[in-house]
């Protein structure tokens, strides 16, 4: 029996879909201080902003995982209706209340998108595709981020943030309508069987050691890079590195993390040495944190994330792929608790890097040895198991 093909047009869409939503989150925050003029309201509100993707992605992670596994297709096309809304009604009126209703709706999308990157996977792609179509699709997270930046620090001034919200509205309601053009066809490889009950396939996605393996990873590494990108200016602040540098450190991190996220989770899943990946994520990390908390500088800070960002952002394709080898009924319930474990610890880490920023030295320590933690939970997340005929039987049977 000849074999479907993957639909890879439809996993491009959702990438750039993901890099939309992506954009409307982070669309002012290195504008922060221009857009609160341009709106007149504080440097806080325009935070906000931003602040409101994290809390309602804590919130509905999980709910919106199970209703991704008993309805994909609706739930995804939700996510992309609600993006596209979200860039669509700042262009309404130039004023902060609809920047911040457009935020709330691209927030209360964004669980819907992120979370539904394993569905895509393994109900549009072959076994042995899926590794790179994770990788594709959670690359498309960081695309975002790096256009958010590279456009703010193009239209930067107070008359350029209208572009930037055109630009935000164009790319999302582009990327939704690719996205349902390719929602329209069934997926070719989802399973034949009928959908769990959402607390038993919150239930089985979260049995297992290495799923709370998984999770706690994800929590450490993923909570360190956000409170890096959150804090990383205001503590080489005192070692006299400016915006514009440390906006160049971010961003050439984050390029390198991008290359390397669709480049290395295939090769991982096909050599199966997804401890060794994570293992060296953990400890680059944790080297990287340590040498900005004893020779603060710009070089330094190059040498340091570099490296960091080809090891640690990579490591979230791999994880989520490690991830989807469960049955197809729960994979977005497992991936939502992959997300939700990230952003938990962005959050608490961020918080307590916040609250101690006047001590640059001691927030890196703790951020390394944080890192470091990552090292002995990743003999315990194994790797891919059976191989593609033995995946594909069971998520037909």
């Amino acid at each position: 029996m000849t074999q479907p093909r993957g639909r890879w047009g439809l996993v491009g869409w959702y990438a750039l879909l993901g890099a939309a939503n992506q954009l409307l989150w982070l669309s002012f925050a290195s504008v922060t201080t221009v857009a609160a003029r341009r709106y007149e309201v504080s440097e806080e509100a325009i935070g906000r902003l931003a602040e409101l993707f994290p809390l309602v992605f804590v919130l509905l992670a999980l709910p919106v995982g199970a209703l991704l596994d008993r309805l994909p297709r609706a739930a995804l096309a939700a996510g992309a209706v609600l993006t596209a809304a979200g860039g669509l009604v700042r262009l309404i009126g130039d004023d902060y209340g609809m920047l911040l209703a457009g935020g709330v709706l691209a927030a209360l999308a964004q669980p819907l998108v992120l979370c539904a990157v394993n569905k895509v996977a393994s109900g549009y792609l072959a076994p042995g595709q899926r590794p790179l179509g994770i990788a594709i699709g959670t690359a498309g997270t960081f695309l975002g981020m790096i256009a958010a930046l590279g456009l703010g620090a193009v239209f930067s001034t107070e008359g350029d943030i209208p572009t930037l919200v055109v630009i935000g509205a164009v790319w999302s309601v582009v990327a939704a309508a690719g996205v349902l053009a390719g929602l329209v066809t069934r997926p070719p490889f989802a399973a034949e069987r009928a959908p769990l009950p959402w607390r038993v396939a919150l239930r089985q996605a979260a049995a297992g050691r290495r799923m709370r393996a998984l999770c706690g990873v994800v929590f450490l590494g993923f909570g360190v890079f956000i409170a890096l990108t959150t804090w990383l200016q205001v503590l080489l602040e005192p070692a006299g590195v400016g915006g514009e540098g440390t906006g160049t450190m971010l961003v050439t991190m984050l390029i390198t993390g991008l290359v390397a996220s669709v480049v290395l989770p295939p090769v991982v899943a096909r050599t199966a040495t997804h401890r060794r990946l994570v293992r060296t994520a953990g400890i680059v990390t944790a080297l990287a944190c340590v040498s900005l908390a004893l020779v603060p500088g710009l070089a330094t800070g190059f040498i340091a994330l570099v490296p960091l960002g080809l090891v640690l952002l990579p490591a979230l394709p791999v994880v989520l792929e490690l991830a989807e080898h469960t049955d197809y009924r729960v994979t977005a319930s497992a991936a939502g608790l992959i997300w939700l474990s990230g952003n938990a610890g962005g959050v608490v880490l961020a918080f307590a890097a916040g609250a101690l920023h006047e001590r640059p030295g001691v927030v890196f320590a703790g951020l390394a040895v944080v890192a470091a933690l990552a090292v002995p939970l990743a003999a315990l997340i194994g790797s891919t198991g059976g191989t593609a005929t033995e995946r594909t039987n069971g998520a037909r049977t």
